[in-house]
């Protein structure tokens, strides 16, 4: 639904009487709406905003939040006030948090990486330090090979003084496996530079969309308690796990368990085997 330059991309009613929290008797109503500049958005595709979570600091340029206030849910006017929100954009629904891997969005370069946006070299949005956040988009004329190079070898260091060794071993491994995934022209002129970073990339952790897996595979859900083995052939999921069924709500205590079910398209499993991968797998994370 358009309104001006920009579309409602994003909507959440907030009725405290059914929320899963205690809630106080002058709790309000609330509505939030966000809205898109946008037609086209990776982040969107995947049902997630940068807007969405309540404590993000990486706000989009291309969106804006609204967010309105109601009545307490004592006031005679409350439920009329939380049924006209809910009617203002129907069919819309409340996009969620975006994972933290590189995107491409309008003009922009996503990279929201911890402490990547440290780096003064690279014209983020909000450079990060001390006491201020900063901000994960940079505009795309400096998606350069030079940039991905100061990215890579960027050294942050920490208020008290010191590196923040968590960047070099947590944030440039992510952000090299995300990097190789979603812009091949920039990782073949990188590996071209560096020849030593193109080695096998290790999936082993990640979250990957069932249905882009290889098959058949196998894998446990490792709860020590509640365990799980499962089988996927490319259609259907089995298992014989007895912990995968509970006679609390299904009313019977089993013996022995033999089920057989079709997982929605949008479920993710953690990869435990690299031959589980292919190059059509979609990851997560």
């Amino acid at each position: 639904m358009k309104e001006g330059e920009y579309q409602v991309v994003s909507r959440w009613v907030f009725d405290p009487t059914k929320s899963l929290f205690k809630q106080f008797a002058n709790s309000k109503a609330e509505s939030e709406t966000i809205f898109c500049k946008l037609d086209k958005c990776p982040l969107r595709d995947a049902e997630t905003c940068t807007w969405g979570p309540v404590l993000g600091y990486d706000k989009c340029p291309y969106g804006k939040v609204s967010k309105q206030f109601g009545p307490t849910k004592r006031a005679k006017s409350f439920r009329a006030w939380i049924n006209e929100q809910k009617a203002l954009y129907p069919g819309i629904g409340k996009l969620g948090s975006p994972a933290n891997k590189l995107a491409f969005i309008g003009e922009y370069v996503y990279m929201p990486y911890a402490h990547m946006d440290m780096n003064k070299e690279i014209p983020f949005l909000v450079h990060s330090h001390v006491f201020q956040s900063g901000c994960a988009f940079v505009p795309s004329s400096a998606w350069t090979l030079t940039t991905v190079l100061s990215l890579l070898d960027f050294k942050p260091m920490a208020m008290m003084g010191g590196q923040i060794t968590q960047y070099q071993k947590e944030s440039v491994p992510r952000f090299l496996a995300h990097l190789r995934e979603a812009d091949k022209e920039m990782w073949q002129a990188l590996i071209k530079e560096r020849p030593t970073l193109d080695v096998p990339p290790d999936h082993v952790g990640r979250k990957a969309l069932l249905s882009t897996l290889n098959n058949p595979i196998e894998w446990e859900t490792g709860h020590k308690d509640y365990n799980v083995r499962w089988r996927w052939d490319g259609s259907v999921l089995c298992t014989k796990g007895l912990h995968a069924y509970n006679s609390t709500w299904g009313g019977i205590k089993l013996e022995s368990l033999e089920l057989r079910g079709v997982p929605v398209s949008t479920v993710h499993i953690k990869v435990q085997d690299n031959s589980w991968v292919n190059s059509e797998t979609q990851f997560a994370d």
